[in-house]
């Protein structure tokens, strides 16, 4: 039983992508309307905008906005689409254990629906230019990212959602030997034992679809970890940054999700989760 749970079971069938991307995101370059008619022509039921939000100590590299006017700007879309998608406000928040202070202040404020942290970079390296990657064993990339969720997670609860766990096989490229899930399995189970201790959900996050099938059956195994540990809140997110991407996958999910064990999936409002039987 999942603490905290509220609301009705529903029983309903469409799309809810939790993790769509708008010109708010450093790398994406459509506007909110654009992602939005193209929901709505996917006939998706609801989407959440959780545009990428990060602060870096010491760097000149940011990803910040204004979140009251972020929130702003979604919340005016919602009431313009609300007879057509239910439009919600989410937010990524990359965070480093270092820099946990620099994002607090900045969220307390502000009535986001659901914040997904993810982990795009460790020791200020960041996965998609490869630098993080260049000349190491592969058990040590593994254990170094694995190690790095845990601490942040130990260090800030302000969260509902991890996103992308496996967001290192986006960059399998860069991983020059491949090792079995087994071989780092313990890793995982560590981040996800914490997870359910703290009562957080977990992303499918359908970005790796565009992989191989190995890809998805490492998926498969996590969640089915996270399920045995007693883990029961999951979203599905696209991670869409351009209008073809929006719900991608959406069905994949469904069915990993289904083999992993879960019946429903999540959706949050003002930070409150609610299941939706799939």
């Amino acid at each position: 039983m999942v603490c905290g749970i509220v609301g009705f079971v529903l029983k309903e069938k469409k799309m809810h992508d939790c993790h769509v991307h708008s010109i708010f995101s450093h790398d994406c370059k459509f506007s909110m309307d654009e992602m939005i008619e193209k929901s709505i022509e996917k006939r998706l039921k609801t989407i959440y905008f959780a545009d990428h939000f990060e602060l870096i100590k010491n760097s000149n590299i940011n990803f910040e906005f204004d979140l009251k006017e972020y929130w702003k700007e979604v919340k005016k879309y919602s009431v313009k689409y609300k007879n057509n998608i239910d439009i919600l406000c989410g937010l990524e928040l990359g965070v480093g254990k270092e820099d946990i202070d620099l994002v607090e202040d900045k969220i307390k404020d502000v009535p986001i629906d659901m914040i997904i942290l993810s982990i795009h970079r460790v020791d200020d390296e960041f996965f998609n230019n490869g630098a993080f990657f260049k000349g190491r064993q592969t058990l040590d990339i593994y254990e170094d990212y694995y190690n790095c969720t845990l601490d942040v997670i130990n260090s800030f609860e302000d969260f509902d959602i991890l996103g992308h766990i496996d967001i290192l096989d986006n960059y399998s490229d860069y991983i020059i030997e491949k090792i079995a899930f087994e071989k780092y399995s313990y890793l995982v189970k560590i981040v996800l034992k914490r997870l359910v201790e703290l009562n957080k959900g977990l992303e499918i996050n359908t970005s790796i679809y565009e992989k191989n099938e190995e890809q998805i059956l490492i998926q498969l195994k996590i969640l089915q970890m996270y399920k045995k540990l007693g883990g029961e809140i999951i979203t599905i997110g696209s991670d869409a940054k351009s209008p073809n991407n929006v719900g991608f996958g959406y069905d994949k999910a469904v069915e990993v999700a289904k083999k992993a064990g879960f019946e429903h999936i999540c959706i949050y409002r003002k930070r409150l989760p609610n299941l939706i039987k799939i």
